[in-house]
């Protein structure tokens, strides 16, 4: 700038600078060095400047240069002496603003040091700015101290950039121009830092360290990569993407077109753990804790590479592929990632980090493998139930057809026996005529057929009857809630992925809501609706008379088979409910699939109720059904077994004597009609809970009774014959007293008992027949003195004291009884 003092003589000019705002002005527009020289103009512009411009002045360049001006002196913390020159006090130039560029901390300065600092950092760095200036922009830039210190020569760059910044607002032009020459100069110093990074000499870690302290991170990133390529390292040098899974060559039924080389995934993990161990070690050589290089890095490793390479391995069209993703996922967070050395750079959390990036990116295939896990399952247990009720039905099939042509051709063999003792025998006239005309009988054929059907028939049912527990498959049901456990398990390895954790839930309660509903409509509910319809079709009438000629029962007459079987088959569902139960408890709730407290609304909590009352439902119906069976079988075997002189002996002749005498025991009917019970009564223990056994129970004792109340009333009662009807209540007594032991039916047996005395009295006493049927509290309150009125005319006699017993009864001259 041309001398002010020269050029600025005019008086006129000199009056102006008296003018407080104007030298205000005039000193904002001039760098430093024109800022001293305009204070030199007079004494009057030097001793305004110093007065009233000079400490705003100094206070606005060092806040240009990041500095905080404060007036609290407990905030004051810039001390001179610790980034001076002892011999001339100024200010180290790699020290001075290091604090201010580097972010360690805030500088605070007061208005009075305000001047002081800036002419120490003013001789600190003009001698840097005058060159860049003055366009000396080679080596000799830096002195010698620093020549040797590519570090300290970053850090004077720094310094200087920071300080040009003073003169921003000052002298913008003579700013840019010292900004443009630092670049370029700044340009050539980073080149030449990245030369010595590419050679082969020299610590490389120093070089990283000048790029950091110009914050060119993005060079030491680049440089970096250049150390090492995971695709040339590890995922093309095993060609993994091609030789990790193996094509199967199989039938065309088999579900598996591939497999997971073992082999080849140990070796690919072990390539990929070398590739990040390596990754480490030079990151901590060459930035220790500088800069956390390596977790920027292993983020797009993570994200640009393996993510790619692990959705084009598992992008499969027939989706084969991805039932191995859980333990390619658990040998890459369980094998490669624990093995993963400890890194200074990466610090304590570098392995979770890891984690958090894996669970970030690989989101997308982790949804994708949670759809076709749900897929699969539904797929693959629909095949398994399916061929089970296939091969149940094949199987029944060639048993039938089996049993048909045994039948037949035992039919046809007696049928050629037959012949041939027609041609034996034709020498004898009448036999061979008879023989002759039943062979040309017009319905002989028919018959024989109808004979063929009806033993089919039967013994068809038979062999249903023991194949109705083989309906239902413990095994199966096994097979399926362990294949449906291996799938949650599956879907649960990546519940760490936070994003996706509700949709993995999702999952894996579709997995167990397919289950039931496959398990009930294929495999549960088929074999109780057939089991129903075996009780439902069951005849006592037709299966103990047809039965019986050909053997078929044995000894299992008083057994219905129908219920028997129903029962084994209640065993079976209710080991199977109590599977899915513990199943839920331990493979939902216990897991947090599912919160029982909070999701009690949850469709799988619905799911599983619905169909332990659709199993209940279908217990409810065959038990009634059941019970209806049986008792129809206890009714024919009263209508069949109990004879007329069972309890009306026929009088033998006073004058002869008896060939025979009755043991007094129970009659045959009773004998049968009791091992029916203890057959029947018992079917549900330990098959069920006790309130339903009970029920059971009781409904089984109470439409016994009714039955042996109708059996009394249709039976002619003697005196003699009374000892042993009072016989068979004893024995019908015993059974539901000691064996049966429900309270509320003993009762019921207690006021027959007492019902059956009333048939020992001899008619000759009626009126204490009568008297006997006005004693209400006799019979326990069982029986209404209409009921036992009713029951008493069945006496043999009863014509003959009829009208005694009526009379007490109704009070008409000898007692005072009365039927109200």
């Amino acid at each position: 700038m041309p001398n002010i003092a020269e050029t600025m003589s005019n008086i006129e000019l000199i009056d102006i600078l008296r003018v407080k705002r104007i030298l205000e002005i005039i000193s904002s527009d001039l760098n430093t060095k024109d800022y001293l020289n305009f204070q030199l103009i007079n004494k009057l512009v030097y001793n305004t400047t110093q007065e009233f411009i000079e400490p705003e002045i100094w206070l606005k360049k060092l806040q240009l240069m990041g500095l905080k001006y404060t007036i609290d002196p407990e905030l004051f913390n810039l001390n001179l002496e610790d980034h001076t020159d002892p011999l001339n006090s100024a200010f180290y130039p790699d020290t001075a603003l290091d604090s201010i560029i580097n972010g360690n901390s805030t500088v605070y300065f007061n208005k009075s040091q305000g001047k002081q600092i800036y002419i120490a950092l003013f001789k600190c760095y003009s001698p840097y700015i005058d060159k860049l200036y003055n366009n000396d922009i080679n080596s000799s830039i830096f002195p010698s101290e620093y020549s040797q210190d590519p570090l300290k020569q970053a850090k004077i760059l720094n310094g200087i950039n920071l300080f040009n910044e003073s003169n921003s607002l000052s002298d913008y032009s003579y700013y840019m121009k010292i900004k443009e020459k630092w670049s370029i100069f700044r340009e050539i110093f980073i080149n030449s830092v990245l030369r010595e990074l590419d050679s082969d000499f020299g610590n490389k870690s120093i070089f990283i360290e000048v790029l950091l302290e110009l914050k060119e991170e993005n060079l030491c990133i680049e440089y970096f990569k250049s150390l090492g390529d995971i695709t040339s390292e590890v995922l093309k040098k095993g060609n993994y993407l091609e030789t990790l899974f193996t094509e199967t060559v199989t039938n065309t039924d088999s579900k598996d077109s591939c497999r997971l080389d073992q082999s080849k995934l140990d070796q690919f993990f072990k390539d990929l753990t070398n590739f990040f161990n390596n990754r480490i070690k030079q990151c901590d050589d060459l930035f220790h804790d500088k800069y956390p290089i390596i977790v920027n890095y292993s983020e797009a490793v993570i994200r640009d590479n393996l993510t790619v390479f692990t959705s084009e391995l598992f992008a499969s069209d027939n989706n084969d592929r991805l039932k191995y993703f859980p333990k390619f996922y658990t040998y890459l967070i369980k094998d490669c990632i624990v093995k993963i050395n400890k890194t200074q750079n990466g610090g304590e959390e570098y392995p979770n980090i890891l984690k958090s990036f894996i669970h970030l990116y690989f989101e997308p295939i982790v949804s994708k493998y949670s759809e076709y896990q749900v897929e699969a399952f539904r797929a693959d247990i629909t095949q398994r139930l399916d061929e089970f009720q296939s091969n149940v039905k094949n199987r029944e099939k060639e048993q039938n057809e089996e049993l048909y042509n045994n039948i037949k051709n035992k039919h046809d063999e007696k049928t050629k026996k037959s012949q041939q003792d027609i041609t034996e025998s034709k020498n004898n006239f009448l036999t061979s005529f008879t023989q002759i005309l039943n062979i040309g009988h017009n319905n002989n054929s028919k018959r024989e057929e109808e004979q063929i059907k009806m033993e089919f028939d039967l013994t068809k049912m038979t062999n249903t009857l023991q194949n109705i527990k083989l309906l239902v498959s413990l095994d199966l049901c096994m097979n399926v809630l362990s294949l449906a456990k291996d799938d949650i398990d599956n879907i649960c390895t990546f519940l760490g992925f936070e994003n996706i954790k509700l949709e993995l839930k999702v999952h894996c309660q579709a997995i167990f809501k397919i289950m039931i509903d496959e398990i009930n409509e294929k495999h549960i509910k088929p074999a109780y609706i057939r089991a129903l319809n075996l009780l439902n079709e069951y005849d006592p009438d037709d299966t103990i008379e047809k039965q019986e000629p050909v053997s078929v029962r044995g000894q299992q007459l008083t057994v219905v088979e129908p219920l028997v079987k129903f029962t084994e088959l209640m065993n079976i569902g209710d080991i199977i409910l109590q599977m899915i139960s513990i199943f839920y408890k331990n493979e939902l709730v216990r897991k947090k699939i599912i919160d029982k407290n909070k999701d009690f609304l949850n469709d799988v909590v619905y799911k599983k109720k619905s169909f332990e009352t659709l199993v209940d439902d279908f217990v409810a119906d065959g038990l009634n059904t059941g019970i209806n069976k049986l008792i129809s079988e206890i009714e024919f075997a009263f209508n069949t077994l109990q004879m007329a002189d069972d309890f009306n002996p026929p009088k033998t002749s006073f004058a002869t004597t008896p060939t025979s005498t009755r043991d007094l025991k129970p009659t045959k009917c009773a004998i049968t009609v009791v091992e029916m019970l203890f057959h029947h009564c018992f079917l549900l223990n330990g098959v069920t809970d006790k309130g339903t056994t009970d029920v059971y129970q009781q409904e089984i004792g109470e439409r016994f009774f009714q039955q042996v109340v109708k059996n009394i009333k249709k039976n002619l009662i003697s005196v003699d014959g009374a000892v042993y009807l009072i016989c068979d209540l004893n024995y019908y007594y015993d059974f539901i007293c000691y064996k049966l032991k429900q309270k509320q039916i003993v009762k019921l047996f207690t006021g027959l008992k007492s019902v059956g005395q009333l048939f020992l009295i001899d008619g000759k006493d009626s009126k204490e027949l009568g008297r006997m049927i006005c004693d209400v509290g006799k019979f326990n309150g069982i029986f209404s003195q209409e009921e036992v009125y009713e029951l008493i005319q069945r006496r043999a006699d009863w014509y003959r004291v009829k009208k005694n017993v009526e009379r007490i009864m109704y009070g008409l001259g000898f007692g005072e009884c009365i039927i109200s």
